[in-house]
């Protein structure tokens, strides 16, 4: 009676072979498939904890470290924009007119990254594109930019080079 299960066993081994490795093909699959789904997952985290410091006094190097996180796994107009403004807060003007750029490159409609990259050529002295920028924001719909156009002095702003 001892040889019995080993006989079963040996019968039902080669049978249940293809089951397993069915059952391991398809579970690999699912994971493989699965995989796009739980980045952009992890990318939103990322990208909303970096939202959540925004602003906060301190908090500039956590938020470059999440839009690099971000960054890494995908080309993100609001990582970008995110990652300017904690730039600009350290006052890296030149890296936050930058990352502003890389985001409208991503994202030509992101009318907050005009308007704040704006503001950046307008802390440097650079009315002309300020100006530009905020013309572009207004027209994309942020209402504030168009006011910033208007309070510029017209003395301020360069005249064009031939």
């Amino acid at each position: 009676m001892s040889r019995l299960p080993a006989l079963v066993a040996a019968l039902l081994l080669p049978a249940a072979q293809p089951l397993l490795l069915g059952t391991a093909l398809s579970t690999a699959s699912l994971l493989v498939s699965e995989a796009p789904a739980r980045a952009q997952s992890s990318v939103d985290a990322l990208l909303e904890k970096a939202r959540a410091l925004q602003g906060k006094k301190g908090s500039e190097q956590e938020v470059i470290k999440l839009a690099n996180q971000v960054l890494a796994i995908r080309q993100s107009a609001d990582a970008y924009s995110y990652r300017a403004n904690a730039k600009f807060a350290l006052g890296d003007k030149q890296g936050a007119i930058a990352d502003y750029t890389k985001a409208i490159a991503i994202n030509p409609k992101f009318a907050a990254a005009y308007r704040n990259r704006g503001i950046v050529y307008e802390v440097i002295g650079d009315f002309g594109r300020a100006c530009r920028d905020w013309q572009m924001a207004a027209s994309l719909g942020k209402a504030d930019a168009a006011d910033w156009v208007r309070a510029v002095p017209i003395t301020s702003i360069p005249k064009p080079l031939p």
